[in-house]
């Protein structure tokens, strides 16, 4: 997706830390129980592994 930033050579330090330990769950206004039960279901089951 950012190939043509030719961000190659770059060190991002700050960045690599944080795709270690950041977690982005989907999340909108639009989104019915059944979404987020899944969702959640899905971490739990993730996290209890």
């Amino acid at each position: 997706m950012f190939a043509h930033f030719n961000t190659e050579n770059q060190q991002l330090p700050v960045t690599d830390w944080l795709t270690e330990r950041v977690v982005s769950l989907p999340v909108h206004t639009e989104m019915d129980e059944e979404q987020l039960a899944y969702i959640t279901d899905a971490v739990l089951e993730f996290v209890n592994q």
